[in-house]
């Protein structure tokens, strides 16, 4: 997404393929929808299933809020958060609206089968039936501020550590982390939950044990804002003006 209210895709030697146009910025990461498809949620709030090989538009749909946070596709669904505190559940096949609730405003969202993981500004994990948008439970944390889901498993950084809790809401291991350790971010992989710091990022498995663990290259900066998993399972660390590939 650029900040010419563009979102442009390239192909793995770099070429740009296509680019579509957005009435407002896309601040919110892109996800990969269904059938070579990839959802998009600009800041004014449209929703936009594209066609990931030539970004033609499947469907739109405006919810008239403003959304910063990246969607959930969970069981043939796409749901958002707008920063008013709504989330909305559209129908991923032709765009349609299916339900929407109010809550506090979400930060981060994972699915999880038919689950729906919630992350609010106040740091409360939520859990809702992503059918019917119903609360199935809720639970406190200390300041949680980012959210990532393993192999059924929900875990979140707060100011504890890494705390997991089971999809039936009972709370697993915790991992203690240095203060001086600075956790920036955390991703799921699919079988692991990397957490990155400044000079090191660590996969810890759905047991809570560290699977691996690696040392960020000499003058190597991390981007705060860009960890992301690859179809192999693997991580890439966005920093320095280059792209790092681990695992």
């Amino acid at each position: 997404a650029t900040s010419e209210r563009m979102l442009v895709a390239y192909d793995d030697r770099g070429v740009r393929r296509w680019s579509a146009e957005f009435g407002d910025i896309v601040l919110a990461p892109v996800v990969g929808g269904t059938d070579g498809s990839v959802i998009a949620v600009a800041l004014d709030g449209e929703v936009r299933r594209l066609d990931a090989t030539n970004g033609a538009a499947v469907w739109s749909t405006s919810l008239g809020v403003d959304s910063a946070v990246a969607p959930a596709v969970a069981d043939g669904r796409v749901i958002v958060g707008g920063r008013d505190g709504s989330v909305t559940s559209i129908a991923i096949t032709n765009g349609e609206i299916q339900w929407t609730i109010s809550m506090e405003s979400a930060i981060e969202m994972a699915a999880a089968a038919d689950h729906l993981l919630v992350l609010t500004n106040d740091g409360t994990l939520v859990c809702l039936d992503a059918p019917t948008g119903d609360r199935e439970w809720v639970r406190t944390t200390d300041g949680a501020n980012a959210l990532a889901v393993i192999a059924e498993t929900a875990v979140v950084h707060s100011s504890l550590g890494l705390e997991s809790f089971s999809l039936d809401g009972e709370r697993g291991w915790r991992i203690q982390i240095p203060v001086e350790a600075s956790i920036d971010q955390i991703a799921g992989t699919g079988e692991a939950v990397a957490m990155l710091t400044e000079t090191t990022v660590t996969m810890v498995d759905p047991d809570g044990f560290a699977a691996l663990e690696a040392t960020l290259p000499a003058g190597f900066t991390a981007s705060r804002t860009l960890m992301m998993p690859t179809i192999d399972g693997g991580l890439l660390v966005s920093g320095s003006g280059a792209f790092l590939l681990i695992g």
